[in-house]
């Protein structure tokens, strides 16, 4: 994925209303920020994710 502009994360966890992805520091961020926790809405997803991947849907 050399075209991939982002850095990857396996640490994605689905909330009620969106999916919090949480890097390690340094990944994307100076040390002092700590571990950042990106929160995507669901409705941000709706065109990436299958249904059944987003949090309180369910698909067929």
């Amino acid at each position: 994925m050399s075209n991939w502009p982002f850095t990857p994360s396996d640490n994605a966890a689905p909330l009620a209303d969106a999916m919090a992805v949480t890097y390690q520091a340094y990944d994307i961020a100076p040390y002092a920020a700590g571990q950042p926790t990106l929160r995507i809405s669901c409705d941000q997803l709706k065109s990436i994710l299958k249904p059944r991947f987003l949090p309180g849907r369910h698909g067929g």
